[in-house]
């Protein structure tokens, strides 16, 4: 066990943090994090000429080609960037379309990201969190023979909620559309087969399978041709400049390798998720509600909200009792206005102060018990 390790241990025995908070980001694996500092110890810039810039250029298409492996993108570029965020503003900036659709549950960097020229429509979804079908066939029928584009998140980062991308990619070609996807909280969570969603832009990041933070990837349709966000030396084939983080790329391929296993731990996750949902009902009753339980869900998320609660109020509790869970997305930290998402699903306004539990294959049903406790406690505090 490395010098990390060992402090990241000791932090987490001697205070006993339990991370109820993994859609924020995972813990980046130790396989990943040795290949990280394997690659550290040798590596070079990767558009050098010689033996360690080869190397390094050699490292990356590793990488590349084990992304590509995890989500049968074989007809498919991929571009690396630092992230998520960078990779959905990459789709958006990818062409100068007329017209861009989306809803309101999109994550912030797609949900903020405006291009000046384009025409910006947002599309229903339903108190189950799930994208309105019907509305999305009106809107797409009326850009047909344009050049639009839609983006719709494969799995919600808040409430879970996974979207039927497949029958929407459909409706976006019939009318000679392009689509994009946020594939960044569904990755290594459901099983994703790129060809069989036939879509024409996907986003993923490492951190939220284990690997280090900084790292994405942007994925592009073979034949389809984007225009950069980031000028300079050509890197990227010439579609985003900048040097190459090696280390990180190698360890977001390495995080790669182990996304089969990780889709085969979904059903202990999911038996942690259920047993969470059913003591909070018990307890709570007809003041809690759980956002979206009925509609198909990625296995580790559960999105609710005690009546009349505040949500920074059920935060710092739990946060002194070294609990970590969020009132929602990461991305919207520090905002005080009632989450997006639970607004386009019309949530009664005394349901608004939520609460985000989000769980890893490393979480176990004596935290899910420990956090029962500490639920019962703030709930018959509130309550008085």
């Amino acid at each position: 066990m490395n010098i990390y390790h060992q402090f990241q241990s000791m932090i987490f025995v001697k205070m006993k943090i339990i991370n109820f908070d993994n859609n924020a980001t995972t813990k980046v694996s130790k396989d990943v994090l040795e290949k990280i500092n394997d690659v550290y110890g040798c590596c070079g810039n990767s558009s050098s000429n010689h033996k360690l810039g080869r190397k390094s250029a050699m490292i990356i298409e590793d990488a590349r080609q084990e992304l590509s492996d995890s989500l049968n993108a074989s007809n498919y570029e991929i571009y690396f960037t630092s992230g998520g965020t960078e990779a959905n503003n990459m789709a958006f900036f990818s062409d100068k379309y007329d017209t861009i659709l989306f809803s309101k549950i999109e994550h912030s960097s797609v949900y903020n990201t405006r291009p000046e020229n384009s025409s910006i429509i947002e599309f229903e979804v339903d108190h189950n969190c799930q994208a309105n079908i019907e509305d999305i066939k009106r809107k797409v029928a009326e850009y047909k023979g344009k050049n639009f584009l839609l983006s719709l998140m494969y799995a919600n980062s808040e409430t879970g909620v996974i979207q039927n991308i497949k029958e929407v990619a459909k409706i976006v070609h019939s009318c000679g559309g392009l689509i994009h996807s946020d594939l960044v909280q569904a990755f290594g969570k459901i099983d994703i087969d790129l060809e069989d969603l036939n879509l024409d832009f996907a986003s993923v990041s490492a951190h939220k399978i284990n690997g280090p933070q900084g790292v994405g990837a942007l994925i592009v349709r073979r034949g389809i041709d984007i225009k950069p966000l980031i000028y300079g030396g050509g890197h990227e084939r010439g579609k985003r400049s900048g040097t190459l983080n090696t280390p990180g790329i190698a360890g977001f391929g390495e995080a790669c390798k182990k996304v089969k296993e990780k889709l085969q731990q979904n059903e202990n996750v999911r038996t942690i998720r259920d047993y969470l949902e059913n003591e909070i009902k018990n307890i709570a009753k007809n003041d809690i509600m759980i956002f979206a339980g009925n509609a198909p869900r990625v296995a580790n998320t559960c999105y609710m909200s005690l009546k009349n609660s505040d949500s920074q109020t059920a935060l710092i509790f739990f946060d002194l009792k070294n609990i970590m869970i969020s009132a929602g997305s990461a991305c919207s930290s520090g905002s005080t206005k009632p989450s997006r998402v639970l607004e386009a699903m019309k949530i009664p306004k005394e349901f608004l102060g939520s609460m985000r539990i989000s769980l890893c294959s490393d979480n176990t049903l004596e935290e899910a018990k420990e956090f029962i406790e500490t639920f019962k406690e703030f709930y018959y505090k509130t309550r008085k």
